[in-house]
């Protein structure tokens, strides 16, 4: 008493556009952690440091900023494509309304420029939102560890843009 079984495999485009759902994203994206002020992110960046030196690890620090203020609407989609944009396990934080900072965790120095222009691309540019394109214009700015005897308080200011 056997039964036949007929598979049918429908293609996106067989299928109406009410059924077709959308391939899940990459979850969770990283964490977004918030920072009170710059004092705080150099505390993180600090002991970030120290674990570093420990384990003979790299480090490298981008600072983002916006050009001008951005509403909180627009802050939270370059948030999402910022988070979507880095390896899991970098720490990215939020530094005020306008703000962003990336650690990246054991990266190669030669990758560092890399992965900064990549960030440029796909955050600096037009943002869709309320049927309406928001231009956005960063700054992003780089330190890299190991650099001898760096304190978190230089690392952080080397990488602020408005400091370079």
């Amino acid at each position: 008493m056997g039964h036949d079984l007929t598979v049918v495999i429908a293609t996106p485009t067989a299928l109406p556009a009410a059924l077709v759902v959308a391939p899940p994203r990459k979850p969770p994206f990283a964490p977004l952690f918030v920072l009170a002020d710059s004092a705080a992110l150099v505390e993180v960046v600090s002991r970030q440091l120290a674990a570093c030196r420990r384990n003979g690890t790299q480090l490298a620090l981008l600072v983002l900023q916006s050009e001008a203020a951005v509403e909180p609407a627009l802050f939270d989609a370059m948030s999402e494509r910022l988070r979507g944009r880095v390896r899991d396990t970098d720490q990215i934080f939020q530094l005020g309304a306008g703000g962003f900072a990336v650690l990246l965790l054991g990266a190669a120095r030669a990758h560092v420029p890399a992965v900064q222009r990549r960030l440029d691309l796909a955050l600096d540019g037009a943002y869709g939102l309320d049927q309406a394109l928001h231009p956005v214009s960063l700054r992003i700015g780089m330190a890299v560890h190991p650099l001898p005897d760096v304190t978190g308080k230089e690392m952080v200011r080397a990488a602020t843009p408005s400091a370079n």
